[in-house]
């Protein structure tokens, strides 16, 4: 077997660190660079590489493609993709200039250890089978599936970082070492972005057709921001509206914990059909609302009804006649009863509503339930219990 020679950027760090490079290739070439298939170490990693199949990392996968999938048709940006292989026993080195080097190894000889996922989401749009199966060949399916993914995938620079030591060798046990130290490092930071600065995502497509249909630019629209400021003509924001679906479709608990993964996802209970029949009730339901509400969004800029909680509890509403198997008429009559409240946060009614106190001043009713989610549910209870009086005056 002849070696196969890679040349990139290889900074000094002296003789007790192993060395590294830096370069990039096409994603098509990886395969005649690193050997996916026959590698020595796949004995010893077989358990690990099966792992590679669970439903978690098949997930994963399967986002990343989509990922690559989008940027590579220009519908979102596409990070750069990048994959770090540890080269084993002593490659050869020729020096060149400025910190760029020759480095000439066996491609059998190499382990991936960092982008893993990467590395399969990127063969599998490519056609391959899995990387490290003895047989390696392109689908027929995939080939007719794929080609434009394909061809465009094809000539994407992958970047890559090889670590190699050409004075002392890397032997198989710190080569799985390398393998280890990177599979537990996790340099992500725990904070997704809020919904709202996600471009694309299903949800906010979702937002903006209900939006639409119920015509909220005509009271003010809604605001991109998170927070609504006194200053904004607007009535909502988006935020706020994303958790008004997820609460909608699938009650509290969602919309606490803001499940914006779930619902692009299609995972339970978001799936297609609970989607499409909540935007309907959704749109029946703020129309109706918002309509007779003109006049007090119109009179009352500090009233309750510019407040997220409740126009969440709202939303809480809608998923109770889901969820207990009412129909349209229930949810118009919902909204009707509920744009009859005076929204005003002096009105006497909320003292009723079991969250809500007057202020030390006696002036107006503030949040008397503490938190914000136990607020939203109180809201939410006194708002159904009205629905359900008037249901029965009815």
């Amino acid at each position: 077997m002849e070696k196969v020679s890679i040349t990139g950027l290889s900074p000094d760090v002296g003789d007790l660190l192993d060395q590294s490079l830096v370069t990039h290739l096409t994603a098509i070439e990886l395969p005649s660079y690193f050997d996916l298939a026959s590698a020595p170490y796949v004995s010893e990693m077989e358990a690990t590489f099966k792992a590679i199949h669970n439903r978690a990392n098949s997930s994963r996968i399967t986002r990343i493609c989509d990922i690559i999938t989008r940027g590579l048709l220009g519908k979102d940006k596409i990070p750069v993709l990048s994959l770090t292989f540890v080269v084993g026993e002593k490659p050869t080195v020729e020096k060149k200039s400025n910190g760029i080097i020759k480095l000439s190894y066996y491609a059998s000889n190499t382990l991936i250890v960092d982008g893993v996922l990467s590395l399969f989401a990127i063969m599998t749009l490519l056609g391959f089978e899995h990387p490290f199966e003895k047989k390696r060949k392109l689908s027929k399916q995939s080939i007719v599936d794929n080609s434009e993914i394909r061809q465009l995938l094809s000539k994407l620079p992958i970047q890559l970082t090889l670590l190699f030591n050409s004075t002392s060798g890397i032997n198989r046990c710190d080569m799985i070492s390398y393998y280890s130290i990177y599979n537990q490092k996790n340099e992500q930071l725990h904070a997704p972005l809020p919904g709202t600065l996600v471009t694309e995502d299903p949800i906010k497509q979702y937002v903006k057709e209900i939006t639409n249909a119920i015509n909220l630019d005509e009271y003010g629209g809604m605001v991109s921001s998170v927070r609504l400021a006194k200053s904004d003509l607007a009535i909502t924001t988006e935020s706020t509206m994303i958790r008004v679906i997820l609460g909608a479709i699938a009650g509290a608990s969602a919309q606490d914990k803001n499940r914006i993964s779930d619902f692009n996802s299609g995972k339970a209970p978001f799936t297609d059909e609970a989607k499409a029949n909540a935007k309907n009730l959704v749109i029946l339901f703020f129309s109706e609302w918002l309509y007779r509400m003109k006049k007090q969004f119109d009179n009352d800029r500090d009233g309750l009804h510019y407040s997220p909680s409740v126009w969440l509890a709202l939303s809480l509403v809608i998923h109770e006649i889901i969820y207990t198997g009412g129909s349209k008429n229930d949810v118009m009559t919902a909204a009707q009863k509920l744009s009859c409240l005076d929204y005003s946060n002096k009105a006497a009614h909320w003292a009723e509503s079991g969250v809500m106190e007057l202020d030390v001043t006696g002036s107006y009713y503030i949040n008397a339930a503490g938190g914000g989610r136990r607020f939203r549910k109180g809201l939410a209870k006194y708002f159904i219990k009205l629905v359900r009086e008037h249901e029965q005056s009815i």
